[in-house]
């Protein structure tokens, strides 16, 4: 049997925020140059059991960026796996760097986003403002980074009109991203919704101590100055 994330709207509300969260590892860390254009594919996702086996789940989005100043980029994507199943979901947003790195000094850099869903079957339709805030340390050939995606839940009932007990959550992650001329190659882990529990839901995610979820995720990316 195929699990189909977006079987119907009961299970998409339930998880909603989990796949949501999960489709994409971080789309910008660092600001493009001022005129420099971007545009990256991704996969991987939150871990979870399937035949007995742990394995990422398979999601993929596509997305572009463009330096609109030296410190200010912004950036649009789509989420080719879940539009597959009948998921139109989209996020719009931008970077701005906050503060550059200076020797141990991390740089610092902070991105206002929107994410929507819909479901092109019914007409339902979700909104997920956030809010990355990253640090990261250049090496000769890229930069590490750490940080999160804090989201906002809007809505005041879950599926099955549950009551809404949280309305912030968060996302933390890490990763490294190897700069080579144009192209640029980034490994992600996730640790997703780490306050919420994963148990008792229709999929059965990898967390830690029945929490959240661990995500694991590569992306590629080609640069145009």
């Amino acid at each position: 049997m195929i699990w189909n994330p977006v079987a119907n709207w009961s299970a998409l509300a339930l998880l909603s925020l989990l796949c949501c969260a999960a489709c994409t590892p971080s789309r910008l860390v660092q600001p493009l140059e001022q005129g420099e254009s971007a545009a990256g594919i991704s996969f991987g996702g939150p871990l979870f059991e399937y035949h007995e086996k742990t394995i990422p789940m398979p999601l993929s989005s596509l997305y572009g960026a463009y330096g609109v100043t030296e410190q200010i980029s912004a950036f649009a994507g789509i989420h080719t796996t879940a539009l597959v199943y009948g998921l139109a979901q989209v996020d719009l947003g931008w970077l701005q760097e906050w503060m550059q790195p200076l020797d141990w000094r991390p740089g610092i850099s902070f991105s206002p986003a929107l994410y929507i869903m819909v479901d092109t079957w019914e007409g339902h339709w979700r909104g997920y403002p956030s809010l990355d805030v990253n640090a990261w340390w250049p090496t000769h050939t890229g930069y590490y980074y750490i940080g999160s995606a804090n989201w906002l839940e809007l809505q005041q009932t879950r599926a099955h009109g549950e009551p809404q007990q949280e309305h912030w959550l968060f996302n933390l992650h890490a990763g490294y991203t190897h700069r080579r001329d144009l192209w640029d190659y980034t490994a992600e882990v996730k640790y997703l919704l780490p306050t919420e529990s994963n148990r008792d839901i229709v999929v059965n995610y990898t967390g830690i101590q029945g929490q959240g979820a661990i995500g694991l995720y590569l992306s590629i990316v080609r640069r145009w100055p």
